[in-house]
């Protein structure tokens, strides 16, 4: 995974994209800037099970490594159920960045 790291060097820089939730206005935020982001930096402890920053494509590699198909989970998570059940009010999922979606 080559592009995979606890920090995004300067030599990655422009191809590092910004962070956005969205707004209760129906706008959208940031939340990590890549100029300003606290990745740019080397942590001062490199926590394996938190803290890394990787493309998509070493992500689905890794995963792919370890027996998932998060492409095939994601198809399955985002259908609608087809068992005619309700929707959980109040569910939430947490997106890849950590940010809670609707």
């Amino acid at each position: 995974m080559v592009d995979t790291d606890f920090y995004v060097p300067d030599e990655k820089l422009d191809r590092f994209a910004v962070n956005y939730v969205p707004t209760p206005e129906g706008g959208m935020m940031v939340v990590d800037d890549p100029e300003t982001s606290a990745y740019r930096q080397p942590p001062k402890v490199e926590m394996g099970g938190s803290g890394l920053v990787a493309t998509a494509g070493d992500y689905l590699r890794f995963a792919r490594r370890h027996g998932a198909d998060p492409v095939a989970a994601h198809r399955h998570l985002s259908a609608p159920p087809d068992d005619g059940g309700a929707d959980v009010p109040g569910d939430r999922g947490v997106g890849a960045a950590g940010a809670e979606d609707d």
